[in-house]
């Protein structure tokens, strides 16, 4: 119940912020015209602009890995190294090497099938 008195008290005072948007009034002159204080005013628009736009999304949201193949790492002299999925010690120490090599010896990388 409570949830329900502070989202309709945050939805009168969104009205109320546009509505003081759309005037050509000084805050006091709104107030008064509303019968609100200067100082409701002022923390209900600090309060509500601090909320983002969707204060209703989730916090967090999943995120779905998509799972690959491998990868295959094409070096300039035409030799390819394909690491399979999941070895990330191995892919670290292929970059690595590659990157060592020098002189432009790391063309590109791709996804390789296992």
């Amino acid at each position: 119940m409570s949830r329900d008195v502070n989202s309709r008290k945050e939805d009168q005072w969104l009205a109320r912020l546009r509505r003081f948007q759309a005037s050509d009034v000084s805050v006091t002159q709104f107030c008064r015209a509303e019968r609100v204080s200067v100082a409701a005013y002022y923390h209900w628009r600090k309060r509500l602009t601090a909320v983002p736009e969707n204060r209703h999304s989730p916090t967090f949201v999943p995120v779905r890995v998509p799972q690959i193949a491998g990868v295959e790492i094409h070096l300039s002299n035409g030799a390819r190294i394909c690491v399979p999925p999941g070895d990330a010690e191995s892919l670290r120490l292929a970059i690595e090497t590659a990157g060592r090599l020098g002189n432009g010896a790391l063309q590109e990388v791709d996804s390789c099938s296992a």
